[in-house]
């Protein structure tokens, strides 16, 4: 017994122990047709890409898994609605939603639900369910728990659209308009969620004009606060991922081709440089984590469309400012593999000196938040899914991460 939890242990750790930190590489391609403007997310430890353009012309509706553990691809059920190109997916607790884009006939606004467990797709309502909405294509699109949302886009009339839509996953009932994006209207943005909040940035506007901006959506007060500019050039159709509660934003258009990446931290509300993406520069990709790694797909470069995949792993090394009385570098948490609990056994705190502990899935999702104290450095766990977590501990006044890791939950 005790040999064979050991051996399991090191499969999942391998995943993540053998790759210089700030690196991309370049993994297994996707055995079909290269293609641009297709979808990505990933669900359930696995990553999917699906519909999109090919070098021919022809508009796609094929799905493929890619499972991290083995390097390798499988042909999922095919998208349900017709083959099109840039539509948007968004993932909540349990189920991938792809919709939008255009197909052979234009503009479209049905949505699709994909259960990876029993690899079906069944259609939910239209976009235009609450009202006269415009089919779309080229929007951007991110998940606030169970809630979906879908914010901008080419909609066919003079000025691109700046609406954002909610569906709830939960209730699984008609789209809600809800605060528009506080700038005109623009497509091929990015989003991300992470921290609780949804990201919206970047992108192209009816005037032709690229951006850098981004912007903080809170599902909450439904409202859009701007946060600090993307570091890069300002550009259209770049991707992104997240990972231990980090974005990482990269590649894309501005007149030419991009390959440079850069980290947002949310808690300080910074962008910081890192490893430019591996491959040749790109645009029109799509990207996803998958257990503490980032994926990017497909797309365009100079040589023509792509189906190749590439893997980057972050650089997880937290640096120690506080007293090294209040902190020490190598946090023990207790039992690691976990089932109901996890004790940070080593953590001293001063007397005054509480930390916030955040709790990240593997796709970067914040699913658990507590304060730590001397007489408190228990967490319980027991709610939460079985996989990889990754947590982060701060110093509550001064909202900077001091020691990043990670834990599994068995």
């Amino acid at each position: 017994m005790i040999k064979s939890f050991l051996t399991f242990l090191l499969a999942i750790l391998s995943l993540f122990t053998f790759a210089n930190p700030d690196t991309w590489v370049q993994k297994t391609s996707l055995p079909a047709q290269p293609r641009a403007a297709a979808v990505g997310f990933a669900l359930n430890g696995y990553g999917y890409v699906g519909t999109g353009l090919d070098s021919s012309g022809i508009l796609l509706d094929d799905f493929w898994k890619y499972d991290p553990s083995n390097d390798s691809w499988s042909q999922v059920a095919s998208f349900a609605g017709t083959a099109r190109k840039n539509a948007v997916a968004f993932v909540t607790d349990t189920f991938a939603y792809v919709g939008t884009g255009t197909d052979n006939s234009g503009l479209t606004n049905d949505f699709y639900r994909y259960d990876g467990q029993n690899n079906t797709w069944i259609q939910i309502e239209n976009l235009d369910s609450a009202g006269s909405v415009y089919p779309r294509r080229d929007a951007s699109a991110f998940n606030i728990g169970n809630i979906g949302y879908v914010v901008g886009g080419y909609d066919g009339t003079s000025f691109y659209s700046n609406e954002t839509w909610e569906y709830d996953g939960n209730r699984d009932t008609v789209w809600q308009e809800k605060t528009a994006f506080p700038l005109s209207g623009r497509r091929w943005a990015t989003a991300f969620s992470a921290g609780g909040f949804g990201f919206v940035g970047m992108g192209y506007n009816f005037s032709q004009e690229y951006f850098h901006d981004f912007w903080r959506y809170d599902a909450a007060s439904n409202t859009w606060t701007q946060m600090a500019d993307y570091e890069g050039n300002k550009r259209a159709y770049g991707v992104s991922f997240v990972i231990n509660g980090f974005a990482f934003v990269g590649t894309g258009f501005d007149g030419a081709l991009k390959d440079d990446f850069y980290k947002y931290d949310l808690a300080n509300n910074q962008w910081s440089a890192v490893a430019s993406f591996g491959g040749q520069p790109t645009s029109a990709a799509v990207g996803f984590s998958i257990s503490g790694k980032g994926y990017v797909f497909g797309g365009t470069d100079t040589a023509g469309y792509k189906n190749e995949l590439w893997e980057y792993t972050p650089d997880n090394t937290a640096g120690i400012e506080s007293n090294p009385n209040d902190a020490v570098l190598q946090i023990i948490t207790a039992p690691n593999p976990a089932t109901a609990v996890i004790k940070f056994e080593n953590l001293h705190l001063s007397l005054n000196g509480n930390y916030k502990m955040k709790l990240f899935d593997s796709s970067g999702k914040l699913v658990l938040e507590k304060s730590l104290t001397n007489n408190d450095k228990t967490v319980s766990v027991e709610r939460l899914t079985r996989g990889i977590y990754y947590y982060s501990l701060s110093q509550q006044d001064k909202r900077k991460d001091i020691v990043t890791g990670k834990v599994i939950l068995q």
